[in-house]
């Protein structure tokens, strides 16, 4: 696993951690996610440096960050993934909280951007026994989701299956679909659209999906 105690700890940033590894601190208003980890993560000093390559959101819950660890003396540079669940609360001086999760330590959050991943030392150079698995075993998955999306675009108007059928809170549950629009389906019968109501999830999640003609 690679250490971030060194990482980010600037006395100037007052930080409280709270339960099961949550750091929670404030986040001036106009600082983006990416500035943000920027100001937690990058450090120098005279042996070696970190630097927040690219920094991604996934639907405000999920940041996916590639930073780049170099040692000076002998240049040697290596880039590793990390998964920092976000957490928001506006009514605290603390007001936005991060869980980091290194890749290696397999990360349940696997949609990484493809944009990130192509960033990352291959594991071979990065890891050994149980942390190589495990990294391998979490950009396999995201690789995964990746590339079904890829081979199953959903565009306007395509109806779909899901392998599984998907519950929802309003206590409808379908495994035939329509898109409405990117991101927003109403669910099907024998065909008919059976929901005047577009429901928000990820249809991947359910797969493999299959074309209903």
């Amino acid at each position: 696993m690679v250490n971030l105690s060194n990482v980010g700890q600037s006395p100037a940033q007052s930080r409280k951690e709270i339960v099961m590894g949550w750091f929670y601190q404030h986040r001036g208003k106009g600082t983006s996610i990416k500035e943000f980890f920027e100001t937690e993560f990058n450090f120098e000093n005279e042996k070696k440096s970190s630097k927040v390559l690219d920094c991604k959101t996934v639907k405000l819950r999920t940041a996916y960050i590639a930073l780049e660890h170099t040692v000076k003396a002998t240049g040697d540079r290596k880039v590793f993934a990390i998964a920092c669940m976000l957490d928001y609360q506006p009514l605290d001086a603390y007001n936005f909280g991060y869980k980091p999760v290194d890749e290696d330590m397999g990360p349940t959050a696997d949609e990484c951007p493809e944009s990130i991943l192509r960033l990352l030392t291959p594991t071979n150079l990065l890891y050994t026994g149980q942390s190589k698995t495990w990294a391998e075993s979490w950009r396999g998955r995201c690789w995964d989701r990746i590339n079904a999306r890829k081979n199953f675009p959903l565009t306007k108007g395509k109806k779909f299956r899901t392998t599984e059928p998907v519950k929802f809170t309003t206590g409808h549950e379908y495994n035939e679909f329509v898109v409405v629009k990117r991101n927003r389906y109403r669910g099907l019968h024998a065909g008919i659209i059976v929901s005047t109501s577009m429901f928000r999830f990820d249809p991947h999640n359910y797969g493999p999906l299959q074309e209903i003609e």
